[in-house]
């Protein structure tokens, strides 16, 4: 886990260099961050033999909630 964490690290201070010099900061890195953070939970999930829940299954639990169901 700490070797994808590590990578993760790598990644993104490799790239950050690049996006500090677009033009369209803020949205550029706001939506780099979401998908990077997305790709290290996964990859976190997956080192650590856990499965992570399907999508569908999120999005039914949340109509639940919601009284939609």
């Amino acid at each position: 886990m700490v070797k994808v964490i590590f990578a993760f690290l790598l990644v993104l201070l490799a790239s950050f260099k690049e996006l500090l010099n677009y033009n369209k900061r803020a949205k550029v890195m706001s939506i780099y961050f979401t998908i990077m953070a997305i790709s290290m939970l996964l990859s976190i999930l997956i080192s650590i033999d856990k499965q992570p829940t399907s999508p569908v299954v999120l999005i039914m639990n949340a109509l639940k909630s919601v009284g939609l169901k």
